[in-house]
């Protein structure tokens, strides 16, 4: 039998992605924000990949508490929320919310403030930390300083704070150049 033009047709194959791994409930306080926040960060990535952004809202939200694990029921009746009259970023929002609340702004400036490189950790980690802690202290426009100051500061590498502290006009660009 000969082959017809629709048969040479080749087709977008589908992609099937495994289940993401259930929220864990397990955390308290600010370990349990830091948790939610990489959860949330996947499921987002998940949502788009799988095309699911595009689906009907009760459809997105079921898949999100699904998604999240047995501890989703249970934070919705605290929350008072009915998935079923409610869109996904209100869902979102509220579960947000919940566990951001428990981020206390002072535990991290204190983290950030006492961050510094650890023998055999890599400047390069190192300085991912500074970003990721400094990403909970709510310092605004001062965010670039003081990583820039924490890099100064934190470095094993005394050499290298010595040479950051004689540049007068020092960013936080040319101190990540310099390391």
């Amino acid at each position: 039998m000969p082959e017809t033009d629709s048969q040479e047709i080749s087709q977008t194959p589908t992609l099937v992605f495994p289940p993401l791994e259930r929220f864990s409930s397990k955390f308290y306080g600010l370990e349990q924000a830091d948790s939610w926040r990489k959860w949330l960060k996947r499921f987002e990535r998940y949502r788009t990949a799988s095309v699911l952004k595009g689906k009907p809202t009760q459809e997105q939200v079921s898949t999100f508490l699904y998604c999240m694990g047995e501890c989703a029921d249970d934070t919705l009746k605290t929350l008072n929320l009915e998935e079923e009259n409610a869109t996904y970023e209100e869902v979102k929002t509220a579960i947000s919310n919940h566990f951001e609340g428990r981020r206390n702004v002072i535990v991290e400036r204190v983290k950030l403030n006492k961050r510094v490189q650890q023998p055999d950790e890599p400047i390069d980690s190192f300085i991912q930390d500074l970003y990721r802690i400094a990403d909970n202290c709510e310092h605004g426009t001062l965010k670039h300083e003081l990583i820039r100051d924490r890099i100064i500061v934190g470095v094993l590498d005394d050499s290298l704070s010595d040479k950051l502290q004689t540049k007068t006009k020092l960013t936080l660009e040319v101190a990540l150049k310099m390391s």
